[in-house]
């Protein structure tokens, strides 16, 4: 079975990744992400362990969905103080490493050298005449589980549903949001 803190932060990862991609209701996404964000912030008491993660949890994936705007800087400063507050917490680091690892690499004509670039761009900056290289893109060919030292083997059957399965919306009715 796998920590529930990295299958945390794979599932952020993942649905703010297809959102985002797959274009999604992403503006939709966004306002419930903020909403949920913003529940947490609004009760008046100290947040348990559990409301912060969860918390962080919502950041993370407003992190992913905004992962190629400008201000992305900022929400990770603020997933990053968030998760430093989480006694032994590695939320954030995992991640950046799965950010870092998801970075893709591609290969594209240069018409005047008559080679080919092969240095890294985001998700984002690529140009669209770019092409992906064989290696799925991810750079050194490493997946989402692989930067963070896990394997889907680890998932067990209730894990793989959570996090192949369940929608955003269906998170925040349990965590009592909508």
């Amino acid at each position: 079975m796998l920590n529930i803190d990295k299958l945390l932060v794979l599932k952020a990862f993942y649905l703010g990744y297809e959102i985002r991609e797959n274009h999604f209701n992403e503006t939709e996404a966004l306002k419930l992400v903020n909403r949920a964000i913003g529940y947490y912030a609004s009760l008046n008491k100290t947040l348990t362990k559990s409301e912060t993660k969860r918390k962080l949890f919502y950041l993370l994936i407003k992190c992913e969905l905004l992962r190629h705007e400008k201000n992305v800087e900022n929400l990770r400063a603020d997933a990053q103080e968030l998760d430093k507050s989480i006694k032994s917490s590695k939320m954030y680091l995992d991640y950046m490493k799965i950010i870092e690892a998801t970075l893709l690499i591609h290969r594209s004509p240069d018409i005047v050298r008559r080679s080919e670039y092969k240095g890294k761009t985001s998700l984002f900056n690529s140009p669209a005449w770019y092409v992906d290289t064989e290696d799925d893109g991810f750079a050194n060919n490493m997946s989402p589980f692989e930067a963070i030292n896990v394997t889907e083997s680890m998932l067990s059957s209730k894990q793989v549903k959570f996090l192949y399965k369940i929608p955003l919306l269906d998170i925040m009715k349990k965590h009592n949001i909508l």
